[in-house]
């Protein structure tokens, strides 16, 4: 079982970039190492051409990236863009998934910015505030039927500004056995929310149902507890007046942390191995996930020995902050970074790995239902990002993880408090 984590793993590193969140205000001035090619909100700001880019190297940074191997998916477009664009030097910034952001900053911090950033929720609205990244709008072709524009509004867009081309939409998502449902005799939870009634009354109801321990069976299994946060329409943090404030104190998001205290002190919440595995194996009735993972269900099942399964999937249950319904989402895609040689360049290359990254996962989720292709279609009307909202503290798992593993939730956020505010500080400028 710990394979199937570790590959888990690995392809939520490959899609999801640490970061994001939507908000407005004030950005924060770059200091004097900043190169003079500010591309800020400034309009007496020269914008790059390609001509004055000519000699110049396009630095990018995509964590965790091998280069050189012909069989990722970014080596055709790259080797055809150098064909294209022969008058600047591509390079990439060799960096893990542990020591990418440091090797951002410290790029920032010596005048000399990366160029092009794979970029995501978990960063903005930090890094357009901290002056790291910049406008996108004069370099990346805002018209490119493949960029995620609705998922750029709620999370990559600060002060009127997008950051982000956001090359992929991520909702939260249960998966179901459908199954398991029908032989307890109930409704599944597609069928709850077409008739309006998939709230957290009806969840809760169900994960207790479906639980017996006698069996090893929970109602539930997740690795992402904060989920909960989406589906409440509520976060960690917030954004007011243009800086980041605490928002753990308030009732949307303490009943989040609640709902999550009762599945660990009632066990209807719980995995074995992973959470994939629990639910693929029929030992757990519903999958709190992200729709990026539904080609991996049964996919998996051939390499692991498991039996295929009749599933499907439906939105996260809607909290009571949440009456009208809105769909948590997760995001990345690619950034530019303030200040940095080849904007111009940069945003022709972004617009090159838009539409590839577009038709790799076309070719990837060709076989899924096509109800569930168009329930996303549907869930991308109504999007709001938890991520973009913690992005100050890195997403703020913590306190989540904390809670759901039994910790009190008025210790947890006694304990979490300080350390939030040290980061708050940092990022607001204080």
């Amino acid at each position: 079982m710990k394979s199937t984590t570790k590959l888990l793993a690995l392809v939520l590193a490959f899609v999801m970039v640490l970061g994001v969140f939507a908000g407005c205000g004030e950005t924060e001035k770059p200091d004097a190492t900043q190169p003079s090619n500010d591309n800020t909100n400034n309009n007496e700001t020269k914008i790059s051409t390609l001509e004055d880019e000519k000699g110049k190297t396009l630095k990018i940074m995509m964590p965790g990236h091998n280069s050189q191997d012909p069989d990722t998916w970014t080596y055709p477009i790259i080797e055809e863009y150098k064909k294209l664009y022969p008058d600047v030097t591509v390079e990439f910034v060799s960096a893990s998934w542990a020591d990418w952001m440091d090797k951002v900053l410290a790029a920032y911090q010596a005048g000399d910015p990366i160029d092009l950033i794979h970029d995501g929720v978990n960063n903005n609205p930090r890094f357009p505030i901290q002056g790291i990244t910049q406008p996108i709008e004069p370099y990346v072709d805002l018209n490119n039927p493949d960029l995620q524009k609705e998922t750029m509004e709620a999370c990559f867009k600060y002060e009127g500004n997008y950051y982000v081309a956001a090359a992929e939409t991520n909702f939260g998502i249960i998966f179901f056995n459908k199954k398991m449902f029908a032989d307890a005799g109930l409704p599944n939870p597609y069928e709850l929310y077409e008739q309006g009634k998939w709230n957290w009354d009806n969840f809760l109801k169900y994960a207790k149902q479906m639980t017996d321990a006698s069996k090893g069976q929970w109602g539930y299994s997740t690795e992402y507890p904060y989920l909960f946060y989406g589906s409440n329409k509520t976060s960690t943090l917030d954004i007011k007046d243009g800086k980041f404030v605490l928002n753990m104190d308030d009732p949307a998001f303490v009943a989040s942390l609640e709902l999550l205290q009762d599945g660990a002190l009632n066990k209807w919440s719980g995995w074995e191995g992973s959470s994939m595995a629990s639910f693929q194996t029929g030992k757990s009735a519903m999958l709190g996930s992200f729709s990026q993972y539904e080609p991996e269900i049964n996919s998996l099942a051939a390499i692991f020995g498991w039996d295929p399964i009749d599933y499907g999937a439906v939105p996260l249950p809607a909290g009571p902050n949440n009456p009208e319904g809105y769909n948590m989402v997760h995001a990345s895609g690619f950034a530019i970074g303030q200040g940095s040689d080849c904007p111009a360049h940069t945003g022709k290359l972004i617009d090159m790995l838009v539409t590839g990254y577009a038709q790799m996962r076309v070719e990837e989720r060709k076989d899924l239902p096509q109800a569930h292709k168009d329930l996303y279609a549907e869930m991308s009307k109504k999007q709001f990002c938890v991520n973009t909202r913690d992005s100050a503290v890195g997403g703020g798992y913590e306190l989540a993880q904390a809670v759901s593993g039994g910790q009190s939730i008025a210790q947890a956020i006694e304990e979490l408090k300080p350390q939030y505010q040290r980061k708050i500080d940092e990022v607001n400028g204080g």
